[in-house]
């Protein structure tokens, strides 16, 4: 009776792989989603050890262009730039629409208003 052992303490599956991201809930996550009857131990490791590789590599390249431009802050304009500025990204991230920080490239002439298409042209008649 006096030969106990103490309980070990339990680790979870994200820090046996030594993970932030959290492995127990990608897990559930991928079984929930009803897409597969069976979900493999391994794939919510793998997939969580994929995602927070992106995560890491994304916010890497926008800490460096906000030290490029001298700013202390990653915005969510600065996390837009970096998926369409790196080209692996890019192909990854092809049809993502992200709502904040992202804006419009070309406005059509059609949607602006009269007044501003009027003095675009009277501003490219003073050009030439």
């Amino acid at each position: 009776m006096g030969g106990e052992t103490p309980k070990k303490k339990s680790v979870s599956r994200a820090q046996k792989a030594g993970l932030v991201f959290p492995v127990s809930r990608i897990g559930k996550s991928l079984k929930k989603d009803g897409r597969t009857k069976r979900v493999a131990a391994g794939a919510s490791v793998c997939l969580g050890a994929t995602l927070e590789y992106l995560c890491a590599e994304m916010v890497e390249i926008a800490a460096q262009r906000c030290q490029k431009d001298k700013r202390k802050r990653i915005t969510p304009a600065d996390i837009v730039a970096t998926l369409r500025a790196d080209s692996e990204l890019h192909k990854l991230t092809g049809g993502l629409t992200l709502s904040a920080g992202e804006t419009m490239r070309k406005i059509s002439q059609q949607l602006k208003p009269a007044a501003t298409a009027a003095a675009a042209a009277a501003g490219q008649t003073e050009e030439e």
